[in-house]
């Protein structure tokens, strides 16, 4: 049925371009969560077992980051987890996920911007410092704050691709389903305007039929015979007219139809 044709193309016109909207959307998510995982991973680095250096790790910590380490670690991993769950919704809530994105970069500012990592910075006491972070993390200090950096960055720019992809998918959404409705509507009316001439159809038979069945009673074989006198006064006791009266309105009634 044309119709029929007609609803299923307009309902899957733009299905490619919305699964692969679906599909890119899905690797956001992922790539944001990968980020995020990597950034945990480094962060790891601070939680050596090399017992031995703690304490010198515990006092370059505190120097680096401006902050008690078992508390810092503490909070930063609430706040980790408050972001991963943001990152984990079926639906991306930007302005939730980027609040507990900057929540953990304002914890690692001290770091970023402590000038006890400058290049150009040969201070003996910070030298040590810094050597004492390498040591007990197995990774330079500056090394460890440019790889949080990058992965802080890659989560923010996920959030803000996965945020547009959703957008654009639920405008995609949103005009299939328009679609959907508008090809319903035309199925409808030409179901009704198929209908309506099936009627037309069945009316102009019954016509027909009604017209030849009038034919008969207008027919002459009987004229002037016993039978067409007694056709007649039994017809004017039915109907209540007589048959000329009665065949000759009909067939005009029948004709303005």
């Amino acid at each position: 049925m044309e119709t029929k044709d007609s609803l299923s193309s307009c309902s899957s016109s733009k299905e490619q371009e919305i699964k692969q909207l679906q599909m890119q959307t899905k690797n956001s998510k992922e790539n944001s969560l990968n980020n995020l995982h990597a950034l945990q991973s480094t962060i790891q680095h601070l939680s050596s077992s090399n017992y031995s250096m703690y304490n010198k790790f515990r006092d370059a910590f505190h120097r680096l980051f401006e902050a008690d380490e078992r508390t810092f670690k503490t909070v930063l991993s609430l706040n980790m987890q408050n972001l991963e769950r943001q990152l984990n919704k079926e639906t991306l809530h930007q302005k939730d996920s980027n609040f507990d994105l900057r929540v953990i970069k304002v914890q690692f500012e001290p770091f970023i911007h402590s000038k006890l990592l400058e290049p150009s910075n040969y201070n003996s006491y910070d030298l040590e410092t810094r050597q004492d972070f390498k040591e007990y993390t197995q990774m330079e200090a500056q090394t460890f704050k440019e790889t949080i950096i990058q992965h802080m960055n890659s989560i923010e720019q996920c959030i803000v691709e996965r945020e547009n992809l959703e957008q654009v998918l639920q405008k995609r959404l949103n005009e299939r389903k328009l679609q959907i409705q508008g090809c319903t509507f035309q199925e409808v009316k030409a179901l009704y305007a198929i209908l309506k001439d099936n009627a037309k159809k069945r009316c102009m038979v019954s016509l027909r039929q009604l017209h030849s069945h009038l034919k008969r009673l207008s027919q002459n074989d009987l004229q002037g015979s016993q039978t067409e006198s007694g056709f007649k006064r039994a017809f004017v006791t039915i109907f209540g007219q007589d048959l000329e009266t009665f065949t000759g309105t009909m067939f005009l009634n029948v004709e303005q139809l």
